[in-house]
């Protein structure tokens, strides 16, 4: 029971890029219990873009769906530190689709960094090949 306890304090503190954000944004239920409906609330409060960010990047949706903004907002991620409530519920959320088949390939790099355990890629200290990799394969999912 104190291990838990322990566990549960535990926050988690990691970057995420405008197209990590709209990815996860889109992929958050719109309803449930009590208890749900105050989480999502506050992880779309925290993960959707602020007017300010959307002037700023120059965020635009198009009629096809897509999503683009300015060289600035491709090199910008938001610092997050979330506690272990957040963490384990956007972790039930990809592994649910994940269950379902209904994992999205913009969804991967937030599946692997909150359900494997690895690194993002704003975090990992790796060549910049890695990188802008996932930042085109993400790219080509808001396109």
């Amino acid at each position: 029971m104190l291990v838990w306890e322990v566990i549960l304090l535990v926050d988690r503190s990691f970057r995420l890029s405008l197209a990590e954000r709209l990815s996860l944004g889109s992929v958050l239920p719109k309803e449930g219990d009590i208890i749900t409906v105050r989480v999502l609330l506050k992880l779309r409060e925290e993960v959707f873009l602020a007017s300010e960010e959307i002037e700023k990047y120059d965020v635009k949706a198009s009629s096809d769906g897509s999503v683009a903004w300015n060289a600035e907002g491709a090199k910008f991620s938001r610092q997050y530190v979330w506690d272990s409530v957040k963490v384990g519920f956007v972790k039930k959320v990809l592994e649910d689709l994940n269950a379902q088949h209904k994992l999205r390939l913009d969804l991967l790099p937030l599946y692997e960094y909150f359900v494997e355990g690895k690194e993002t890629c704003v975090e990992a200290k790796v060549s910049n090949v890695l990188c802008k990799k996932r930042v085109e394969v993400l790219r080509l999912c808001f396109r």
